[in-house]
Formats: C-alpha cells, structure tokens, sequence
C-alpha cells in the first residue's frame, strides 16, 4: 500500500513537533495541536485543502514519541 506523499510529510511533522515533548511531558500535545491548527488554517484561509486524513497522520506521527516516552 503506497502511503501519499503529503500523508507522509504531515506523520513525519507530527513526529518531530512531538519529539521536543522530551523536554516536558505536556508538551507531546503540540503534535497533535499542530495537526489540528494546520487544517483549520486551511479551511477558514483556502489556500489549502483541509483533510482528516492529514490529521490523522499528523495524529499518528505524534504518538509515536508519546509511546515511547511512557514506555520507557
């Protein structure tokens, strides 16, 4: 299953505006807020196309660093 370029960029900015959540716990939430911001900012500007799927990918890059945090 071949993954769309852009879901793969919005996983990865996930992952790593959730990496800096290392430095404090509360701050894993900033992937996820980021995910978020962007597609409101893409449907109240129109200059870009608001998914949930970007969302989701953002979602699921921003879990990551979550679950190896509390795993470990």
């Amino acid at each position: 299953m071949k993954i769309a370029y852009d879901k793969q960029l919005h996983f990865i900015a996930g992952l790593l505006i959730s990496c800096f959540g290392f430095m404090h716990p509360i701050l894993f939430s900033l992937g996820f807020l980021a995910g978020i911001t962007k597609e409101i900012y893409d449907a109240y500007t129109g200059k870009g196309n608001p998914e949930v799927g970007d969302a989701i990918y953002t979602f699921l890059g921003a879990s990551i660093p979550c679950i190896i945090y509390f795993l470990f």
